[in-house]
Order: structure tokens, then C-alpha cells, then sequence
């Protein structure tokens, strides 16, 4: 058990409620994931740290793609970019398409800095819904209200991304932060 705690980068007691919650979630998301076989880790490997140049696409779906310079960025203690975070939830949203259940949404990775116009020299932060609005209309049957989630990654001050999910039946807002901010 202080094995596992160890490698959950926890000290907590094992009656604590949010160490039972943390070992509840691992063991959720270990039934989801299959190990990958020979084949697929080598594919994965070659992806990641293979040697090529830095413009080749590694993986396509329509007109998004991801190039060899951004895989090589899931290597540890590189920083991710955006195009990275943007097809993994391209990913996520054509996984959920085929499942049977209620559907969720994926805003690309730069919905916040659209809605909140980062980086314009007089507008920076300022609140802008008509820099967004038409992005609903892409959401699984053109409701967003009738959604279970609604999921979006924020670029925390070009450093660091976390990821925020609109519950929405349950009207509640999550952030979810690997660093533990309390967001």
C-alpha cells in the first residue's frame, strides 16, 4: 500500500477521502486502457524520439495533422504545444462519436484565447463572446446544453496547460491541473 501511495506521489492517510478517491480514479482508467502490444509501442516509440525531419506528419485526420517536431515534444521535461493538445482532443471527439452514451464537446486549444483575446495589445483579458460564438454550432446536435461535457484546454501564460471541463447537467465547472493548482 505505501508502495502505491509512493507512486501516486501521495502521502496521505489510508482513510483519507481524497486518497481513496485518487485510487478509485486509477483503477477506473486502468480497465479503459489495454497495453499496447509489441507493434504499437515501437510505432509509439519511432513517433516520439525517432530522428526525421522536423516537418513530417506523423498523424493526419482531415486537415489536422501532427507534425514529428510536436510528437517529439511528448518526450519528459519538454513543453507541449498546442498543436499536440488540440489532436488529442480531436482524438477524444472521434472516439466519442461512436460510443453510445451522451456526447461531449472538445473546444480546440486556443478557445480561451479567443474568448478572452489574449495577446491583443489593447483588449488582452477582456471578456469577447463574439470572438466565439459561431463555435457552437459545431457541438454534437447543435446543443450545447443538452451535452454531458463540455471540455477545454487553457495555456496557462505560455507555460503550462490545464484543462477545464463544463459538467453540464450537473452545472458545475472542473479544472483539472497536473501541477494541483487549485484553479
Amino acid at each position: 500500500l505505501e508502495e502505491k501511495k509512493k507512486l501516486l506521489g501521495m502521502e496521505l492517510d489510508d482513510d483519507d477521502e481524497d486518497y481513496q478517491k485518487e485510487l478509485e480514479a486509477k483503477k477506473n482508467a486502468s480497465k479503459l486502457l489495454r497495453p499496447l502490444t509489441e507493434e504499437e509501442s515501437q510505432i509509439v516509440k519511432d513517433a516520439v524520439h525517432g530522428i526525421g525531419p522536423p516537418s513530417d506528419t506523423m498523424a493526419q485526420i482531415n486537415n489536422d495533422i501532427v507534425v514529428r517536431e510536436s510528437m517529439n515534444r511528448l518526450q519528459p521535461r519538454q513543453w507541449l504545444n498546442d498543436e499536440v493538445i488540440h489532436y488529442f482532443l480531436l482524438m477524444l471527439s472521434k472516439r466519442d462519436e461512436t460510443l453510445k452514451k451522451e456526447r461531449s464537446h472538445f473546444f480546440k486549444s486556443y478557445f480561451m484565447t479567443k474568448l478572452l483575446n489574449e495577446g491583443h495589445a489593447s483588449l488582452d483579458g477582456k471578456y469577447e463572446y463574439r470572438n466565439v460564438k459561431r463555435w457552437s454550432k459545431k457541438v454534437p446536435g447543435k446543443d450545447l446544453f443538452a451535452l454531458n461535457k463540455v471540455l477545454f484546454p487553457i495555456n496557462q501564460g505560455n507555460a503550462h496547460w490545464v484543462c477545464a471541463v463544463i459538467y453540464m447537467k450537473d452545472k458545475r465547472i472542473q479544472m483539472y491541473d497536473s501541477l494541483g493548482g487549485s484553479g
